[in-house]
């Protein structure tokens, strides 16, 4: 099997070597790498259900810890419960995931320089603090976009030499970002960072991913981002869980909303609402 950190510290010559090359072609991104280093935190999208979890102590799981923990209730098998919750890209992540030394642990998150995240994956945006992302400096890995499509070939199944060939050490993420971004640095304005950091329209390879191991529990976070619309939509799914004729679902959501609001006003989670 292999071992993501080895491939990744394997390439950190060739970053720098691509990155001082570079830097003597557009002004910019000397600037850019900074503000890649100071500013972009690890972040990771989920759930309301998924924060309620953390509220109540628990550690973030992955697919696989899920799985084995739902086949443990009903005494079923976790591929069943895994393919369930992975739908469609139940191969793509598991050639991945098997393909390396402890992949099952592995944890997906993006680089962020101050938006609500990959909303595809969950509207609320988990934004890990600087402790944490300081304790993975040395073993997250980065990847130029969504390891499910960059990292399998038309078959779904694990394409070892481009993975190889495209991942990075997430202590190199200011030289790493810069030199995958080039093209799209060269061509925007400082306004436009946070999009050419990560641009959730695009799936494929609109973000930096970050790939870790470890435990990510509520005291690890900075902050919990979400827009505006999913804050009043939250607000609005609230009040409908009261009406006479509501579900037994919409209560249930609704009482995860409230856990999450509630935690907020007794500033026991810091929330963001971004425009």
């Amino acid at each position: 099997m292999l071992n993501l950190v080895a491939l990744a510290e394997a390439n950190g010559s060739r970053w720098e070597a691509t990155f001082r090359d570079l830097s003597g072609r557009h002004t910019a991104l000397a600037e850019f790498a900074q503000w890649v280093q100071e500013s972009s935190r690890i972040s990771l999208n989920c759930g309301w259900s998924t924060v309620t979890h953390l509220l109540k102590g628990d550690c973030l799981k992955n697919h696989h810890e899920l799985a084995r923990e739902k086949a443990e209730r009903d005494g079923s098998n976790p591929d069943d419960h895994l393919r369930a919750s992975l739908k469609e890209f139940y191969q793509r992540r598991v050639a991945f995931d098997h393909a390396f030394e402890n992949g099952e642990a592995f944890r997906y998150g993006a680089l962020n320089g101050g938006c609500v995240g990959l909303e595809n994956y969950g509207p609320l945006c988990l934004v890990l603090g600087m402790e944490k992302q300081e304790s993975l400096e040395a073993s997250a890995c980065l990847l130029p976009g969504d390891s499910l499509f960059l990292c399998t070939n038309a078959t779904e199944d694990f394409d070892e030499s481009r993975t190889t060939d495209l991942v990075g050490a997430f202590r190199q993420r200011a030289i790493y970002v810069s030199t995958n971004r080039f093209e799209a640095i060269a061509m925007s304005q400082k306004a436009e960072w946070l999009r050419v950091l990560l641009n959730s329209d695009n799936r494929k390879d609109g973000c930096v991913e970050v790939i870790f191991v470890g435990t990510v529990t509520i005291k690890d976070l900075e902050a919990v981002r979400l827009s505006q619309a999913a804050h009043d939509a939250a607000w609005n799914a609230v009040f409908a869980a009261h009406a006479p004729d509501a579900r037994i679902s919409t209560k249930a959501t609704a009482a995860d909303l409230t856990a999450f609001f509630t935690a907020v006003r007794h500033k026991a989670l810091p929330m963001e609402i971004i425009l």
